[in-house]
């Protein structure tokens, strides 16, 4: 029987990632927001927009980005750190949550190694708080599920789960690594298809969670 929790709201994200500051050209753009962003090599950039100069090499070029969006947010602000494995990204927060933080997210950037993401034209993943749909249960493995290389599982919910996780026992109780697709069908339901290399043999349990 499905139950709900309470969602707090979630942050949009993005990040922009310098791959070839040779290829970056002057005047090529990065927007997120109401701003626009210009790299730049002469000191001179369209009327509006921020000066971003262009560094001796792509991780300076990334921390000159930070330090421009920093000192300049968009009227629904977003922060910017770099990554803490690459120095050649930037990784961009907005500060607070909601829908609204999926602000504008684009570039210019020609070369392909210079590249943001997601490629939307947004930045993604911010979701206004509020009551959050939970379905959890089990499903035995039967012989029948084996013999149509899937099980279907069940999980009443009313519309598309957002997110799903599903882990697989033994009947004993040992964790088991299938390597199953697992979807979700237009009725609603988990389907677990044995394609894998690695897949449920009757009889094990699959514990299943899925997020409306």
């Amino acid at each position: 029987m499905p139950s709900w929790i309470q969602h707090f709201g979630s942050k949009a994200q993005g990040a922009v990632r310098v791959g070839s500051n040779a290829g970056l050209a002057d005047g090529e753009l990065v927007v997120i927001g109401d701003k626009t962003f210009e790299w730049d090599n002469n000191a001179a950039v369209t009327p509006g927009n921020i000066l971003v100069t262009i560094g001796g090499s792509e991780a300076a070029s990334i921390t000159n980005l930070i330090a421009a969006l920093t000192a300049n947010p968009p009227s629904v602000p977003v922060e910017a750190h770099v990554d803490a494995i690459d120095n050649k990204v930037a990784r961009l927060v907005a500060t607070a949550r909601g829908a609204l933080s999926n602000v504008v997210f684009t570039t210019t950037m020609a070369n392909p190694a210079n590249i943001i993401a997601p490629t939307g034209g947004n930045l993604a993943g911010g979701s206004n708080p509020g009551r959050r749909t939970i379905a959890r249960g089990s499903h035995v493995v039967t012989a029948l599920d084996v013999a149509a290389g899937a099980c279907s599982i069940e999980t009443s919910l009313q519309n598309a789960p957002t997110a799903i996780q599903v882990e697989v026992r033994s009947a004993a109780g040992l964790l088991k690594a299938v390597t199953s697709l697992v979807t979700v069908d237009a009725q609603k339901r988990i389907i677990v298809d044995f394609d894998g290399a690695t897949n449920p043999v009757a009889g094990d349990v699959i514990q299943y969670l899925a997020l409306e």
